[in-house]
């Protein structure tokens, strides 16, 4: 996920700090200590200590798991890995967006429940 992102050590560093702050401030921000917030993600304290200090990477299937708990959304706590864009990601969008476009609403639907289908087996 990084390797995209991120060119050089420094930077996946600071980037791994920046969210790891933005998880503790939002944990806080609910009340939670990081052993119930751990708890509901399935990991232990240690890891989560471990995210929110910066010094242990996460999968992205984690960090969606955290921000649903959390009740923000992904780009909240990790705009580096979900709201950085780049050149391929607006091309990427634009061939989505036409792709979307010649669908009823029902097949949009579709499209969408087979795309968390496929997410929740990666999971797995």
């Amino acid at each position: 996920m990084y390797e995209s992102r991120c060119q050089t050590e420094k930077e996946k560093k600071e980037s791994l700090y920046s969210i790891g702050c933005r998880i503790r401030h939002f944990r806080r921000k609910a009340k939670m200590t990081q052993s119930q917030l751990a708890s509901l993600v399935d990991i232990d304290g240690r890891t989560l200590s471990f995210y929110e200090n910066g010094s242990r990477e996460m999968g992205v299937n984690r960090l969606f798991q955290i921000a649903a708990v959390l009740h923000v959304s992904a780009d909240d706590l990790a705009p580096e890995w979900i709201g950085g864009k780049d050149k391929q990601d607006d091309e990427m969008s634009t061939d989505l967006s036409g792709m979307f476009a010649g669908m009823s609403a029902e097949q949009k639907v579709q499209v969408l429940e087979f795309a968390r289908f496929i997410i929740r087996e990666k999971a797995v």
